[in-house]
């Protein structure tokens, strides 16, 4: 297991999301690089990875208890609401932003031949004419209840 972090490489998604949730001490390294890249596999956003992490940081405090000792106080209740809050805040971002792309079918001629020539591309449910019925003979014109 590793911890590491740089500054100069923000555009590698394992330190953005080490930056989000505030791992920036090698000295008190809150979550292993492993760790992280795991949560990065399991989300299709940064801040829902980084939502993620901080979920599993406050699993983490909410394990310890609440410390004094030589008038010196270590509160792990309110590090994991913080943790909590920071998990709501990036979940909505997550969700803001989002990761589906729309995409709009057939606005090119390319396009539509390339869906249409793709043969694992199930067949359309609807079709124009499909509720046509001529059998045994086609309908006469002025016959029926629609044709006053």
């Amino acid at each position: 297991m590793s911890w590491t972090y740089s500054s100069s490489q923000l555009n590698l998604p394992l330190y953005q999301v080490r930056l989000m949730i505030g791992d920036v001490v090698s000295c008190d390294p809150q979550l292993q690089d492993e760790e992280i890249l795991y949560f990065i596999s399991t989300r299709t956003t940064n801040y829902g990875a980084a939502a993620e992490c901080c979920r599993s940081l406050a699993t983490r405090m909410s394990r310890s208890f609440d410390q004094q000792a030589a008038g010196s106080k270590v509160y792990y209740s309110q590090m994991e609401k913080a943790y909590i809050d920071k998990a709501i805040k990036y979940e909505i971002l997550a969700i803001q932003i989002g990761s589906a792309t729309p995409y709009f079918g057939a606005v090119s001629l390319t396009d539509k031949e390339n869906q249409e020539a793709d043969f694992d591309r199930p067949e359309p449910m609807f079709e124009l004419g499909m509720d046509d019925n001529y059998l045994p003979v086609p309908p006469v014109k002025g016959v029926g209840p629609s044709d006053d």
